[in-house]
């Protein structure tokens, strides 16, 4: 059985190496690739001294999803069985890898399996996370847990964020990677909408936990000529989540429709700056609208679709 890891690192120094340590010392050995989007802060060169790890250097940065996808195509060529996708800013326990990968073998009909996402210091749940854990999202989770009802280890979700996600090659070769119209988030929200418009399951195991620091200073540390940027990029991701929808999908005309109101409001409010920054991102979703319509008809059929 070949396990993969894929690690897509943007000036990640300040994690990676707990990172991959912490996939060395694992239950289970997997073979590591990570993937650098052009890393300003030394994280490339670090991971070149690295044992054990195959790096892939990217000479831009071409975005998550893009990136993970040159990691998946990677190890599918190798004739991986399983692929974990684990961010750079978190780290796993020694038997998270095994105790999913079991979880899957024994549960096929699940396409995704994430862990049990904590805080960085293991005091709570990650934020984040605890939303797609809710009741209202995945019935039972958190209910087990206060009453210590132990039958039950893997919970159907509708979403979980691909900070740490188990996916079978038959899952990659039937879906294929992430959607390339996304730089960064939302690829992993349009990927579990594909998983289940494909009759797949989408799970969280309770046995299986990583954890995840997430940079909370992120914001912190751009100009704001770079924000502005930043903002532009998210709200042209809003309307592509609007879009990408397969199961219960909106028509068109009525996201057009609803941006374009929400647009004039802001315009008649005074909201100059802001109203520029949608402007620019709802043409722009207009401009490539037929792109975006043939990437949607092709993730409505079987096959490896952003791997080729």
């Amino acid at each position: 059985m070949k396990i993969f890891t894929v690690v897509v690192t943007f000036n990640g120094i300040r994690w990676i190496d707990k990172c991959i340590k912490s996939l060395q010392h694992s239950s289970v050995m997997s073979e590591i690739i990570v993937v650098d989007n052009k890393s300003a802060d030394g994280t490339a060169e670090y991971l070149g001294q690295c044992q054990g790890i195959a790096l892939i250097e990217n000479e831009n940065n071409v975005g998550f999803g893009p990136a993970n996808n040159i990691g998946i195509k990677y190890a599918l060529e190798r004739d991986a069985d399983f692929v974990f996708l684990l961010n750079q800013d978190a780290w796993v326990n020694f038997d998270t890898l095994e105790n999913l990968v079991n979880a899957s073998i024994q549960n096929s009909e699940f396409g995704i399996i994430s862990p049990v996402h904590l805080n960085g210091s293991g005091t709570n749940l990650d934020l984040k996370f605890s939303d797609y854990v809710s009741e209202r999202c995945c019935s039972g989770f958190l209910s087990d847990f206060v009453l210590k009802n132990d039958e039950k280890h893997l919970y159907p979700v509708p979403f979980v964020n691909a900070a740490a996600w188990l996916l079978p090659a038959a899952t990659i070769k039937k879906i294929g990677g992430f959607n390339e119209a996304f730089f960064m988030y939302g690829e992993d929200e349009d990927y579990c909408s594909r998983a289940l418009y494909h009759q797949f399951k989408i799970g969280v195991l309770k046995d299986a936990v990583i954890y995840h620091i997430r940079d909370s200073h992120f914001f912190k540390k751009h100009s704001y000529l770079e924000m502005k940027r930043i903002e532009a990029a998210w709200q042209k991701m809003e309307v592509l989540r609007l879009f990408f929808i397969y199961i219960q999908e909106q028509p068109l005309h009525k996201i057009l429709y609803n941006k374009i109101v929400l647009l004039l409001k802001m315009i008649l409010h005074l909201r100059v700056e802001n109203a520029i920054i949608r402007a620019w991102a709802l043409s722009d979703f207009i401009f490539h609208i037929g792109t975006y319509k043939k990437l949607k008809d092709e993730c409505k059929t079987l096959g490896a679709h952003f791997l080729t």
